[in-house]
């Protein structure tokens, strides 16, 4: 990018001081609104899905199945879905803290196989609690499906751009394996 930038300033400098302030005002305002809305929590398309967006809609799109899911910030909450929505009450389900933390499974942070009462016991028991610096706010609750298989896909992003990393050991296993996870860019 940087010597095409430098061949076309080089052409026709004027046009590129024009192009080179046009991006920095056009671009500015954004980032501007997006650091206030992401600080803010505003809820805007800049920090959030819209309203009933469902957050793994793009996986099924695609035909990767997902099961049926909710995110929750409290008992009640969970309750209340339960009445709305049948699968909750039917079938096998997993709870574990929706947060960025590693070791879940081995904090107590994922329990599996439960029915909904358990499920919500599991919700209450996690809300609130610390680990470390970090608060659980969020459970996701899902519905529990039997594999054989398990793989690893993250993005993580750094100040030098973005990882994908991929592996073919998934769940609790992932961080006891590192040496296994593939960076693919």
């Amino acid at each position: 990018i940087a010597i095409g930038a430098a061949i076309a300033w080089s052409g026709w400098p004027q046009l590129g001081k024009t192009m080179l302030v046009y991006a920095y005002a056009a671009r500015i305002p954004v980032v501007v609104i997006m650091l206030l809305a992401f600080a803010g929590n505003w809820g805007t398309h800049y920090d959030g899905l819209p309203p009933g967006v469902p957050e793994m809609g793009l996986m099924k799109k695609w035909g990767i199945n997902v099961p049926n899911y909710v995110v929750v910030t409290s008992v009640d909450e969970l309750t209340k879905l339960g009445q709305a929505n049948e699968w909750l009450k039917k079938s096998k389900l997993v709870a574990k803290a929706h947060e960025a933390l590693g070791s879940r499974f081995k904090l107590g942070l994922v329990k599996i196989d439960l029915d909904f009462k358990a499920a919500e016991a599991a919700t209450k028991e996690m809300i609130g609690r610390q680990v470390g610096s970090i608060t659980v706010t969020q459970v996701i609750v899902s519905e529990m499906i039997s594999h054989k298989e398990e793989y690893y896909c993250a993005v993580k992003s750094t100040r030098e751009g973005s990882e994908i990393l991929v592996a073919n050991c998934g769940g609790i296993e992932v961080e006891s394996n590192w040496e296994r996870v593939k960076r693919l860019c």
